[in-house]
This record gives C-alpha cells, sequence and structure tokens, in this order.
C-alpha cells in the first residue's frame, strides 16, 4: 500500500485501487505471472517480480495525486533465472534479497542496483528468510538443510559504508542435528535474543534451538504459516486446522505470544479472524501506517485490518485506541488493539471463476467497492 493506492496483483496483471474514492484507477499486464510485488525506500516506485525473471517498475511522479497516474516505466532489470524466494523488510525498505531456483546464487535489489551475492554457504537447497525480532531489522538467515539431519543456520548483513560501498558479512549462528528440522519446509524466523535462542517456523512444526547446548526442541504439528512479529512479544499467523493437534479448530488468522512460547516450549493461540489456508497464506504488514492484509477467502479476497496501536501518540489514534479483551469461560487472556477490517469484495464473477480453479494467487488479490465493518 502507498498512501491510498492498493496493489493487487493477480497472475500477469496488477490493479491499483483507490481506497479513499472506492474504485481502481490503473491496470497494468505483464508477460509473465508475477511471482512477487513490493515498495522500496523510494515511496514513488513499485517493484515487480514475474516468474520469468524480469524485475519492472510501476512509478509515479506524485504519490499525493490522484492513483491513477501510476505509469509503467522503461526500467527493466533481469535476474537470470527463475525466482524461488524473496525477503524483504517491514522496517528497512531497501535492502530486497532474491534467490534463483535451483542456484546458490543470491540477489540483493539494493538503492535501485541488482547485486549479486555469491558465497560457498549459499547453497542451491538453501531456505533464506528475514530475522524478526530485537534489533534484527536487515538481518538474513540463511538455513542449510541436509538428508542425514545436520543443519547449518548463518546471518547474512548487508550495509552500506560512508563512501557507499556494499559490507556484507555472513557469520555462522547454530549448527544442530534434527531429522524433523532437515525434512520441514522453514519459512520464518524469530529470535528476540539471538545469543539465547532462536525460532524456527516450518510447515509442519515449530522447533525452538538453544544457543547454550545447540539442542533443539520441537513443538509438533503447529502449521504456523506467514507468521509475522508485531512486537517482540505478540505474532500473528495464519494457521491451518490440523487433525492432529488440538491447537486450533478453525483455520484463520490467529495470534499467539512468543514469550509464552520460548518459557514454556507450548504455543497457546488465539483467534483472530477465519480465513482459508491455501496457496496463499501470506500476510503483508505495512510498519508505518500499522496496516495487516491477509487473503479471507476467495469471495472476499482481501481483510485488511488497521491496527491502531495503543503506542502511537497522534490525536487521530488516539480517539481509536480502544482495546478489547478475548475472553473465554469468562477469564481474560490478553489485550488486542482495536482492529478496523476493510473488506474488499471481488466484482468479476468470470475472474473469480478463473481463480477458484487455479488458485493462481500471488498475492492479496480483490478489487471493487470498499465497506468499513468496525
Amino acid at each position: 500500500m502507498v498512501c491510498t493506492s492498493v496493489f493487487i496483483a493477480h497472475f500477469k496483471q496488477v490493479f491499483v485501487y483507490d481506497v479513499q474514492n472506492h474504485r481502481i484507477t490503473a491496470q497494468f499486464a505483464f508477460d509473465s505471472p508475477i511471482f512477487k510485488i513490493f515498495k522500496t525506500k523510494l515511496s514513488n516506485k513499485i517493484y515487480l517480480i514475474l516468474e520469468n525473471g524480469k524485475i519492472q517498475v510501476l512509478s509515479n511522479n506524485d504519490i499525493y495525486l490522484p492513483s491513477g497516474n501510476w505509469i509503467k516505466d522503461q526500467e527493466e532489470m533481469n535476474l537470470d533465472g527463475i525466482p524461488e524466494q524473496m525477503v524483504n523488510f517491514n522496517h528497512n525498505l531497501d535492502f530486497h534479497y532474491i534467490k534463483n531456483e535451483n542456484s546458490g546464487t543470491l540477489h540483493l535489489l539494493n538503492q535501485g542496483q541488482l547485486l549479486k551475492i555469491e558465497d560457498a554457504k549459499i547453497m542451491k537447497s538453501s531456505r533464506i528468510m528475514k530475522l524478526q525480532g530485537g534489533m534484527n531489522e536487515s538481518n538474513l538467515i540463511i538455513l542449510n538443510q541436509l538428508k542425514d539431519g545436520n543443519c547449518s543456520i548463518y546471518c547474512l548483513q548487508c550495509r552500506r559504508n560512508r563512501q557507499n560501498q556494499l559490507i556484507q558479512n555472513i557469520q555462522k549462528l547454530f549448527a544442530v542435528k534434527s531429522l524433523w528440522l532437515a525434512e520441514d519446509q522453514i519459512h520464518a524466523a524469530i529470535a528476540v535474543n539471538i545469543e539465547e535462542s532462536l525460532l524456527l517456523f516450518g510447515k509442519k512444526h515449530v522447533y525452538k534451538i538453544n544457543k547454550s547446548d545447540s539442542t533443539v526442541d520441537a513443538i509438533p504439528h503447529a502449521r504456523l504459516m506467514s507468521v509475522q512479529l508485531i512486537d517482540d512479544n505478540f505474532s500473528y499467523a495464519i494457521v491451518s486446522k490440523n487433525a492432529q493437534s488440538k491447537m486450533t479448530e478453525t483455520s484463520g488468522l490467529k495470534i499467539f505470544s512468543i514469550k509464552n512460547l520460548l518459557q514454556t516450549n507450548n504455543i497457546t493461540i488465539f483467534d483472530v479472524e477465519e480465513a482459508i489456508f491455501a496457496r496463499s497464506n501470506a500476510i503483508e504488514f505495512c510498519v508505518d501506517n500499522q496496516r495487516l492484509l491477509f487473503m479471507k477467502n476467495f469471495d472476499t479476497s482481501i481483510l485488511c485490518l488497521l491496527f491502531i496501536v495503543i503506542r502511537l501518540t497522534s490525536q487521530e489514534c488516539c480517539q481509536e485506541s480502544i482495546t478489547w479483551q478475548s475472553r473465554r469461560q469468562g477469564k481474560t487472556f490478553m489485550h488486542l488493539p482495536r482492529i478496523i477490517p476493510l473488506q474488499l469484495g471481488m466484482h468479476s464473477p468470470a475472474k473469480l471463476g478463473k481463480l477458484k480453479k487455479s488458485k493462481k494467487i500471488t498475492q492479496t488479490i480483490s478489487y471493487s467497492r470498499l465497506k468499513m465493518m468496525i
């Protein structure tokens, strides 16, 4: 999201939706399906990575003018391969990492330049993810998993020096052995204190790696997807209903305590909103305006949650700073910020039909009228 414009990627097309005027103001078509759409430190540019490896740009000379001023740039870059993984950071929009499929080459998009990072520690099978929590605003986790259960975890740090030269440093964090960890598809990493422990979230289980003795504690069958840390205590995730676990009875957006997980090696989750568990389980979080976007279902493709955070001091936020309590059997479990969902409903039956059949959902998709529910 940029100002009042929401960018919606679906297959080979991008729609620009004006939240203020409740209408689509621009539509762009590309020659390949869209792998990822994201914004950078340059607020007037939106970048798109296509599945064929091309990187294209949408730009606007004045983002405060009506959102129909977005145009397709002639600027184009190429990954020289098929993108497999992409990591960007909520707090630092200047570093974006892209790893190619079946390749040990890692690309860094920084200051409008596409750079290659080549290191023996980055393998064809490496998994990359951002390190969330604490002061880890731009650290990249590189996980190497071997079939014998041995796993190596590295941290990549990139920064610019005073001469604007790119400095990169890869250091080893952990070397552990766990067959579960080696076979799972890890997608998220959280460390409140990296000197003590690291949490890894896989499609099947959750793992706590202890720094002191390099042991791995597993929380089985959690199935937490697209984990998004809001602060050093609470995190959101898309969770799948799982017959092997009694943690949740429905799939959807959940909230859980990181501190409780670290202290007890257990996860207690609370329902926030029902949502589908399908090909696209992405949660998009914008730090600047405290908005969380995820896919609710095929008919209501986007649910935009505006989190009015208590710590903000502006007059507008203070007026809406009302907390609500999650209660079960008369007991208060936690306090949450007030949630104002903005629902965007699908408008085209033809496109909806294609969407349901292919489930080819890149990111948040939907368009038409905007309805506010409080």
